[in-house]
């Protein structure tokens, strides 16, 4: 299975130079490709800087930990211990699901604030009369 991926170097139109083959690559890391030997090292299948698309499609979005805390408070630490959880064991950054977290935290206490701020005006100006 070749790619034919061009060579930045190699002459325009052709795909002659050193050219990332997956099968060889895996000849010369010792076997088939595996979570083990693939990775930004250049180890295995993956090349540097990449990450692979199978890790992307599975983790979860941060929004439903934001809204879930948002809506239910510090119940919001559930999925954001679920997803911190699979973004790890994907081999992905965590701190953005506790970072929703922290926002939707924020978020419900400026709402909350605001609301005895507007509550306790409309109370002020009723008890004028």
């Amino acid at each position: 299975m070749d790619y034919n991926l061009p060579d930045p170097s190699a002459a325009p139109g052709t795909t002659a130079g050193n050219r990332w083959n997956p099968q060889r690559k895996a000849v010369e890391t010792g076997g088939p490709p595996t979570v083990s030997n693939q990775g930004s090292n250049n180890s295995g299948l993956a090349r540097p800087g990449v990450y692979q698309t199978q890790d992307l499609t599975g983790l979860p979005t941060i929004w439903v930990t934001f809204w879930i805390t948002v809506f239910f408070g510090v119940f919001g630490l559930i999925p954001a211990t679920i997803h911190t959880n699979q973004a790890q064991q994907a081999g992905r950054p965590t701190n953005q699901y506790w970072r929703a977290f922290g926002w939707g935290i924020a978020a419900t206490v400026v709402v909350w604030i605001l609301l005895l701020v507007i509550l306790g005006a409309v109370a002020a100006s009723v008890s004028r009369y």
